[in-house]
């Protein structure tokens, strides 16, 4: 009996130990698998993040793309024609401003010096008539405006004034390029 008993008991064993090792292996194996998916989801959690990141990197740099846009458009006069009469009005209520007469001799389009731009010149010849401090500085106001302006021509004249009112008078003339939007 006792040898039957102990078969008994060999038996359950062995049972025993065969569960056990087909639990550990199921187990090994969702282990595993949830390991693989524990690593899937990293992966794409690390991969959004970043994408978020990128996301919010790139706006910054829109934002500040669009101020540096913004200012660009401030330095160069617009695409069309009441924009650059927008531009000589300017020159003309600045004239004012600084007690000096201004006339616009000449306003013509000028290319641009790249071919294949989205820009030309806008080149403009004043005559300025004043007293000298006026007329230089009404000259240097010009090239302070806020825009891109390249001055090519700047001379001097006295012009004397009639008898009655006596002095001189000081004319400049200018001859400027200033950038556009084609």
């Amino acid at each position: 009996m006792r040898q039957g008993k102990n078969k008994k008991i060999l038996i359950i064993a062995v049972v025993l130990v065969l569960i056990s090792w087909t639990t550990v292996a199921i187990m090994l194996s969702l282990i595993e698998k949830n390991k693989r998916l524990f690593v899937e989801t990293f992966g794409f959690v690390s991969a959004h993040q970043a994408k978020k990141e990128s996301v919010a990197a790139l706006a910054k740099d829109l934002e500040e793309l669009k101020e540096d846009i913004t200012l660009l458009e401030k330095l160069i006069i617009g695409r069309g024609q009441e924009d650059v009469a927008i531009f000589i009005g300017k020159i003309e209520t600045l004239a004012t401003e600084n007690n000096v007469e201004v006339s616009v001799e000449r306003i013509g389009i000028v290319e641009y010096d790249e071919k294949e731009s989205s820009f030309e010149n806008i080149e403009v010849r004043l005559k300025i008539s004043g007293s000298w401090g006026r007329v230089l500085n009404f000259a240097g106001l010009i090239e302070n405006l806020p825009y891109q302006i390249e001055i090519s021509e700047l001379s001097f004249n006295s012009v004397t004034i009639s008898q009655e009112q006596a002095g001189t008078e000081w004319q400049a003339n200018i001859l400027f390029k200033v950038l556009k939007f084609k």
